[in-house]
């Protein structure tokens, strides 16, 4: 495992402890976008979406939504015909990142996008330094 998806899973297990950021009820029963074939495998994909949202937010901010759904795309699979680029879903990202405004880990910068709150700041350089 790259140091990366360490850093992504220590921050989801951090975002786990708060409240505000629960997990959606129908958050299983979604595929995350019309290029994949399954429904979210992990039981905590949730929290790290979230956290790699976060993580995004915080290197590249400010960011929106749009752009977000550019990241987590892909390339559908086809058998017959060629395969395109697909966007990733926008209702787990627009909702994610409510979720991440509400728990005052990001806020909106004018007409560009999210940028991260000093709580937000705070929260990733000290999970990661543990």
């Amino acid at each position: 495992m790259n140091s990366v998806n360490n850093q992504i899973e220590k921050l989801a297990k951090a975002l786990e402890g708060i409240e505000s950021l629960k997990q959606p009820e129908w958050i299983m029963n979604v595929k995350s976008g019309s290029s994949r074939e399954r429904l979210p495998q992990q039981e905590n994909f949730w929290y790290l979406r979230l956290a790699s949202m976060l993580r995004t937010i915080y290197l590249k901010g400010p960011i929106g939504t749009n752009t977000l759904r550019g990241k987590y795309g892909k390339r559908t699979d086809h058998l017959v015909r060629r395969s395109h680029y697909r966007k990733a879903g926008g209702k787990i990202i627009r909702l994610g990142l409510q979720k991440l405004e509400g728990a005052k880990l990001v806020t909106k910068d004018k007409n560009k996008g999210r940028i991260a709150t000093p709580a937000g700041v705070s929260l990733i350089t000290k999970t990661l330094k543990e």
